[in-house]
């Protein structure tokens, strides 16, 4: 891959985390404070959503540290590392947890509209 391109992924990367990191903020607010029509797949959810906006933060944080210095070259190999390997397992089970609950959560949010 070319300079210019990697510098180009690399920016389009680090914009989609802020992207990213911005739905599960809304997912966080509309979730995190419970009311009587929360079940615990909602509060599992939740702590998924959290530990993937932990993660995600300091993934973004790395990435637009690593590409605004000398260390562009690296810095994509870098930041996901940071990402995944603080807490591998950890990281895998937040993501499992997250994507096998948000199914549910979109499911009972969609019958909740239609009727």
């Amino acid at each position: 891959m070319t300079p210019g391109r990697r510098q180009r992924v690399s920016i389009s990367l680090l914009k989609s985390e802020w992207d990213y990191f911005s739905k599960l903020n809304l997912l966080q607010e509309k979730y995190r404070t419970p009311s009587s029509r929360h079940t615990e797949t909602h509060k599992v959810f939740i702590r998924h959503v959290d530990e993937m906006l932990q993660r995600h933060l300091l993934f973004r944080n790395s990435l637009q540290e690593k590409l605004s210095g000398d260390e562009q070259n690296r810095a994509l190999g870098d930041a996901f590392l940071k990402l995944t390997t603080q807490d591998n397992s950890a990281f895998c089970d937040a993501y499992l947890g997250y994507t096998a609950v948000l199914a549910t959560i979109l499911t009972t949010e969609f019958c909740r509209e239609s009727n």
